[in-house]
């Protein structure tokens, strides 16, 4: 029996260790908060690639994204959101906590080229959205094309889904329609063809000041 409460002993710790580091993995780092934002987001990289943008060129009413934490929203398609408990919820409700005063969501639709969401996958998150803010106001765009070459992830079909649903969302729902962005130049997109450099990032960031600058 002694030798059993041996070994049991170090397997307890070894257990607690663990479920501790695993927990650690889904509960990210707290953030500053900010007591001036009042619009938040959902998206992939690409979206917080935007948002970055955004303070770039002097908006403030974002939620604000540092250097360090650009990352936290990659790979966050629809399809990826539509799991309301997920790891990209738990991100949001950091960022949420951080922006106490958030009103306004911009949802940009993010689709890999294999997937094909549907307008109920769409309504799933706009009720996740709801559930933490009730009287929020969701704006909702696709990602902007590109004027030369294709993204690998989306492809074509996947930014013509996000458009497509994009329309669907705010045809059947009180969701609003969200800037309309224009398509990428080539001087502002990465090697990999998918993602924005300084310029890119600083043309996208004007196009969402002066949208909702004017809402």
């Amino acid at each position: 029996m002694r030798q059993s409460w041996i070994i049991l002993i170090p397997l307890a710790f070894v257990t607690g260790f663990m479920a501790c580091y695993l927990w650690s993995g889904f509960t990210p780092e707290s953030l500053e908060t900010n007591l001036e934002a009042t619009i938040g987001f959902i998206g992939c990289s690409n979206t917080a690639q935007s948002v970055m943008g955004y303070s770039a060129v002097g908006g403030d009413e974002f939620w604000g994204i540092s250097d360090d934490r650009k990352h936290d929203f990659d790979g966050g398609a629809v399809a990826d959101w539509v799991d309301i408990g997920n790891k990209f919820w738990h991100t949001f409700d950091n960022y949420y906590a951080a922006n106490p005063n958030t009103d306004t969501i911009w949802w940009q639709m993010c689709v890999r080229s294999d997937e094909d969401p549907t307008l109920e996958d769409a309504l799933e998150i706009v009720s996740g959205i709801k559930g933490r803010i009730p009287d929020v106001t969701i704006y909702v765009s696709s990602l902007p094309s590109y004027q030369e070459g294709i993204c690998r992830i989306t492809g074509t079909s996947g930014l013509a889904r996000g458009k497509e649903l994009a329309s669907e969302l705010v045809l059947k729902s009180d969701v609003r329609r969200g800037p309309e962005l224009r398509s990428h130049e080539p001087s502002e997109i990465l090697d990999d063809g998918c993602h924005m450099n300084d310029e890119g990032l600083r043309a996208v960031g004007e196009q969402l000041k002066q949208f909702f600058d004017s809402v």
